[in-house]
């Protein structure tokens, strides 16, 4: 039996849920990612991959303005361990394109 859905924003049937929104990179040799590379030639860090794909998204309006997220929600997105996805958030940050909301995640 499934745990309960501890962000209901994020239920598939919720209107809030990110379902449309899907990451634009893949594992994997990295030829089959979609993703702009902003470093040309060079390889980018699974942080910066994250980061990178946060920012379109956010910058494309596929993740609304004020949309509350959590780590937990990102992490099953993105297939990736919290410190890659820390360091995406942190430069999201930053940039001023996410805010921390305590103990609810980040909008």
């Amino acid at each position: 039996m499934m745990a309960p859905n501890p962000n209901p924003a994020f239920a598939p049937d919720s209107p809030l849920s990110l379902e449309f929104w899907r990451p634009r990179f893949t594992e994997g040799n990295g030829s089959d990612h979609s993703m702009n590379n902003s470093k040309a030639g060079a390889k980018l860090s699974l942080g910066e991959r994250v980061y990178e794909d946060l920012r379109i998204a956010i910058t494309l309006g596929e993740i609304p303005q004020g949309q509350v997220f959590n780590e937990a929600d990102l992490i099953a997105r993105y297939k990736v361990s919290t410190s890659p996805l820390r360091e995406a958030l942190t430069r999201l940050r930053q940039d001023g394109l996410v805010k921390v909301i305590p103990r609810r995640g980040y909008a």
